[in-house]
């Protein structure tokens, strides 16, 4: 949001009253403002690209919700829920998930969250013709993800009766790290957009990432 155009959104929480465009007397207004955004305000304010004044004054009930790939435990219910909604809304008997096609949605990481999977459950929704919404009738890119195996350098590897940990003491995860971002750039055949939705991470984090390892724009 632009800063003259918080300027204005400020005054009128402040006010209570707005000007219509060419207009020449205030209108009062009574209304509640609820604002979601997925940046960090915080870190706006001390960059200079948020007023501190306006996020003071819109910043009295803060809820901070988690992506849904942190809160898993939500999607069955999120599914439940979209299902229902969107049978009505097509005017389709309401249709039984599979556990098969569950699992699917629960093990995939969501890079655009809630929407991107009611989006998913509209696409199910309306290629299903049966009474169960099966794998396949989700979206390509969800059938295309799996859980990838990266191949873990072997000085990090330790013996099972060690603790069963993974990984000694002391042990830097960097190379964990860069060895799943690479595997994951490598299955999907050098395409870094795609690379980076799977891995729930920004184009730029990526590519800084790619930079650190000294990988060229050729993989």
């Amino acid at each position: 949001m632009p800063l003259s155009l918080q300027a204005k959104l400020l005054r009128a929480v402040e006010t209570g009253k707005i000007e219509r465009l060419g207009g020449t007397r205030p209108i009062p207004v009574d209304v509640r403002v609820v604002a979601a955004t997925h940046c960090n305000l915080a870190e706006a304010v001390d960059n200079g690209t948020f007023r501190k004044d306006l996020y003071y004054r819109l910043n009295a009930v803060s809820l901070s919700l988690p992506p849904l790939r942190e809160r898993r435990e939500d999607i069955s219910v999120l599914v439940e829920y979209f299902v229902e909604k969107h049978c009505n809304t097509y005017a389709q008997p309401v249709r039984k998930v599979v556990p098969e096609t569950l699992a699917r949605l629960q093990n995939y990481p969501w890079p655009g969250n809630v929407r991107e999977l009611e989006n998913a459950l509209i696409h199910a929704v309306i290629l299903a013709d049966g009474e169960a919404i099966l794998p396949v009738h989700l979206p390509e890119e969800i059938l295309a993800f799996q859980k990838l195996q990266v191949t873990v350098p072997k000085a990090i590897h330790t013996p099972e009766n060690q603790h069963n940990t993974p990984l000694p003491l002391g042990t830097s995860l960097k190379a964990v790290e860069e060895a799943f971002i690479l595997a994951t750039l490598a299955w999907q055949n050098g395409n870094r957009t795609r690379t980076a939705k799977i891995l729930g991470i920004s184009i730029r984090t990526l590519q800084n990432r790619l930079k650190d390892y000294k990988v060229s724009n050729g993989l």
